[in-house]
């Protein structure tokens, strides 16, 4: 699993890094990614891929290539100028924090952090005016075969409101509900863009550090506007349930662990803040502006920084943290009542379960929310195209009745029992089984383990037995690994023009988010320079495993998942000549393709071309994650559209998963958390292996699997229908020339 991380956190570091760049007269740019698995202040669970490739190895960093030249020509220029406009509306509403007039004087873009109504407002309204505009173009000018693709790029960055509209999309309302469980969100990542924007200041003068204190009151100002809009959002009956809250509070509290166990002194210990408080920053400063300053403050510089990170910043996200455990929780509706956007806005406002005063049912303008239609907008963007509730429902309902027989095959096969139903009663007790997992022996309990096990040094020290059992679990992942990075050659190209495997390695690690049920993946840097890309496994399922399905969670995350995918197309297709393609692909991102694309390799690479399930019971890890695909998307549509409870979701997984383990609680409660992006896995693998039918079907004998998984994934990611129109080209071209 990979998921995209906070916008303006993600735009503080790259422009940062940009700033770097110039000084460092280094003309490359690196594609900067935040996922936040293990960084206490970073936010989100998730991860923007970099997508900004062009068609051939041979054109990287070569201006004048043909490829290159097309941003040149002609027909194309109406459409660079739009893109030109969108870059720039971006720049103006998801601003770089420091502004300077012609002067040289530094100020505060009064965008930066401003999480009031009026600038969602504004997005949203900027996002839809430019779409029109960009569809006018579409109809008046006859774009070139290659700039036809970063057209739909930009596109989709407006369709989807500047790339993100969880963050952007004023009507989603997604901005008036607490942490998700992925804490996506901007305010997961404040502490992250106020160490950028304090970097950037680089302080020589009194005003310079005046100029930081302001940065500091304005994260302050953040939080603050933070509380209003939850408040807003109770008003209004958005509120998602209880668990869903619950498990965005937890995982908010394990990012600011320090704040959430020592109140607003905690602040100095959260990462990234303790560097920016050393002597170092204001080396520059000469010591006749800091006589000044003591003279007109009397106390110095770092004790008045010191000061104002408290006062402002430390003290406004523990009051954050306390309206979010004291509060807002307690407003959260319980899940009998509501499990997802499907009944939003909710009637009463809900205090510990019980209804008082009638919900407004709208959002701060008057406009009436329904939170039916602010779904369709999050499942296309999670499936990349239009496809309706109904038909996501449909085709999970026929996967699973294609799946789940097979299942009832290896369960007879490995109970030695004929009938059916006897069968998987049977097989569902042996899957429970200790042999199958990493048991823990004589394990502490603590009320709140992840506020104590929260990093590799406190989880030796206060949950040794868990880390024990971690531990093999950690060592057999790398093991898994290796052995599916021997056999990549058989499905792809691992040498020559055509290379996709990474020479990067992807390095294994604990994920200390007490609600998250399954692996996740973070990409690396392009060389392997800076750092190395890695796979998160969770440390806090109650039974850590199963070992059945473990070489089937290391393929999609790893060879020839997420990691050949995201890390391979990096390091050999990535390209530099397209400036404008670069960054609309940097802030989009397209789940179906990344999810779709590993749970396409879990049976039909991993299976059919790799041959790596030995035995039944790795065959069954297999078959289970592509049911678990399609319970993803038939829940996600069900709690957030079609009004499916809680408790019929949990049936279902037990049913078709034989599983009820709080791996699996978790994992719904992540689907009621996050809304559409269950879908991308089911209906992303379902285009892939389309596309593959599609293809060998045409091609017969000229079929080549790597040829044509390198044609999938040369581009980086793309819409999956656009995916479409790229493979139907290649066939074409493939048969004629053959």
């Amino acid at each position: 699993m990979e998921m995209y991380s906070s916008r303006d956190a993600l735009d503080s570091i790259e422009k940062n890094e940009e700033n770097k760049k110039i000084k460092n007269e280094n003309p490359k740019k690196k594609a900067i990614v935040l996922f936040t698995i293990s960084l206490c202040v970073i936010s989100v669970g998730a991860l923007i891929a970099t997508t900004a490739f062009l068609l051939t190895r041979d054109v990287k960093n070569n201006e004048s290539s043909p490829q290159c030249e097309r941003t040149k020509k002609p027909e194309n220029q109406k459409a660079r100028e739009l893109y030109a406009k969108i870059k720039a509306k971006y720049n103006e509403l998801h601003p770089d924090p420091v502004l300077k007039n012609s002067g040289g004087v530094s100020t505060i873009d009064p965008f930066y952090l401003d999480f009031t109504p009026s600038l969602y407002k504004k997005r949203t309204v900027a996002a839809k005016e430019l779409l029109k505009e960009l569809e006018t173009i579409a109809g008046n000018v006859a774009l070139s075969k290659e700039e036809d693709l970063v057209f739909e790029l930009f596109r989709r960055f407006l369709v989807n409101t500047f790339g993100t509209p969880y963050e952007n999309n004023y009507e989603i309302g997604d901005w008036l509900l607490g942490p998700n469980i992925f804490c996506w969100q901007t305010s997961c990542g404040l502490l992250t863009s106020l160490g950028e924007a304090l970097k950037q200041i680089e302080p020589k003068t009194i005003k310079d550090v005046e100029l930081m204190v302001e940065f500091i009151k304005k994260c302050s100002d953040g939080y603050k506007q933070r509380i209003k809009n939850l408040r807003n959002g109770i008003l209004a009956g958005i509120v998602l349930p209880d668990v869903a809250c619950q498990a965005g509070l937890q995982n908010f509290k394990r990012i600011h662990v320090y704040v959430a166990k020592n109140g607003a002194n905690g602040i100095f210990n959260e990462s990234g803040i303790a560097e920016l408080l050393d002597l170092n920053i204001i080396e520059n400063i000469k010591e006749e502006e800091k006589l000044k300053w003591n003279r007109k403050h009397n106390v110095s510089i770092m004790k008045y920084l010191r000061n104002s990170m408290l006062n402002y910043v430390g003290k406004s996200l523990h009051e954050f943290l306390r309206y979010l455990e004291d509060d807002y929780f307690t407003h959260c509706p319980p899940s009998n009542i509501t499990s997802g956007f499907a009944s939003l806005p909710v009637n009463y406002i809900y205090t510990n379960g019980t209804p008082g005063n009638s919900t407004t049912k709208q959002l701060p303008d008057g406009e009436k929310f329904n939170g039916k239609d602010a779904y369709l907008i999050l499942l296309a963007h999670f499936t990349t195209y239009n496809i309706t509730p109904k038909e996501v429902d449909k085709l999970a309902d026929q996967k699973l009745k294609e799946l789940f027989p097979q299942v009832k095959k290896i369960a007879q096969a490995i109970t030695k029992e004929k009938n059916e139903a006897r069968a998987i009663e049977k097989f569902r007790s042996k899957l429970e089984s200790d042999r199958y997992f990493y048991t823990i022996e004589n394990e502490t309990k603590y009320s709140e383990p992840y506020m104590r096990c929260y990093d590799n040094e406190r989880a030796k020290k206060y949950c040794p037995e868990r880390w024990k059992s971690m531990t093999r679990w950690l060592q057999s992942a790398k093991m898994n690994i290796n052995r599916l990075r021997k056999k990549v050659h058989s499905a792809f190209y691992v040498k020559g023009e055509k290379q996709i495997q990474p020479a990067c390695e992807v390095e294994v690690e604990f994920d200390f988010s007490p609600a998250n049920p399954y692996h996740s993946y973070s990409e690396g840097s392009k060389k392997c320079t800076t750092e190395l890309a890695k796979i998160h496994i969770p440390f806090f399922l109650e039974k850590p495993g199963p070992m059945y399905e473990e070489m089937t969670v290391m393929a999609h995350e790893s060879y020839p998942g997420h990691h050949l995918e995201v890390q391979g197309v990096k390091e050999h297709f990535e390209t530099e000549c397209d400036h404008l393609r670069t960054w609309v692909s940097q802030r989009n991102y397209f789940a179906a393709f990344s999810e779709g694309w590993a749970t396409y390799i879990e049976k039909d690479v991993a299976d059919l071309d790799m041959n790596v399930y030995t035995d039944d019971m790795q065959r069954y890890g297999m078959l289970k994650h592509q049911i678990l695909a399609a319970l993803r998307a038939k829940v996600d549509v069900g709690v957030h559209y079609m009004g499916m409870k809680r408790w019929e979701a949990v049936s279902l997984y037990k049913e078709y998963a034989l599983d009820t383990s709080d791996g699996i609680q978790k994992e719904i409660t992540r689907l009621q958390s996050g809304p559409g992006q269950g879908t991308a896995y089911m209906i992303g693998q379902e285009k892939f292996s389309e596309y593959r039918r599609r293809a060998k079907e045409k091609l017969g004998k000229k079929f080549d699997v790597r040829e044509f998984h390198y044609e999938i994934l040369r581009q980086g990611e793309l819409p999956m229908l656009y995916l479409g129109k790229q493979v139907d080209e290649y066939i074409q071209r493939k048969l004629n020339n053959d």
